[in-house]
């Protein structure tokens, strides 16, 4: 499979935030991005991007960690957390639960479902654990899949304990599977 050149960048969250770095790191670095997975957590927003790679590139294109120096000397309000060239590999996985957008979940403010369907991203949010005990943290994940019909499905997962996050990759397995089973 081919390679992706990656990066993982935080800032601060709101509505804007998501469009506000696509914009930037393309202003600061020339190169557009494609937002593969964020996550919401504590007022700020971890974004996984793959730099895309123009078929008209004159010259190999820079490496991760050269897009880091341009970013990190930038006006932009970021902090890349990391850069790499990942290998595109893996099978379909299934998710929990599927639903149509304008279809609710029994939570009544799903921020990670919200900002999935707004965005058109998959997009993760950290539930801490309850402060009265019962309910242990999750990590749920929100995966938006657009049908050939045009109208979108969303797949919803959810995984217990903090420090098991969930991948890029396995949300390319979720899409495969979204794409085989509907």
């Amino acid at each position: 499979m081919a390679a992706a050149r990656k990066l993982r960048i935080v800032t601060r969250d709101d509505d804007e935030a998501l469009a506000r770095l696509q914009d930037g790191i393309e202003e600061a670095t020339g190169l557009a991005v494609e937002p593969e997975l964020q996550e919401i957590e504590h007022g700020a927003l971890i974004v996984e991007v793959v730099l895309e790679e123009p078929s008209s590139y004159p010259v190999t294109p820079p490496a991760p960690a050269l897009v880091t120096r341009a970013l990190e000397t930038s006006h932009l309000d970021v902090d890349v957390l990391s850069s790499w060239v990942e290998e595109r590999s893996g099978g379909p996985a299934r998710p929990l639960r599927m639903t149509d957008s304008a279809e609710p979940f029994s939570r009544p403010e799903n921020r990670a479902l919200d900002r999935a369907a707004v965005d058109d991203v998959a997009t993760a949010v950290w539930h801490p654990p309850a402060p009265s005990g019962g309910r242990s943290g999750v990590w749920e994940l929100a995966v938006p899949f657009r049908r050939a019909d045009r109208s979108t499905c969303i797949a919803l997962c959810e995984r217990d304990g903090y420090s098991y996050r969930f991948s890029t990759e396995e949300v390319a397995r979720f899409r495969d599977y979204l794409e085989s089973a509907v």
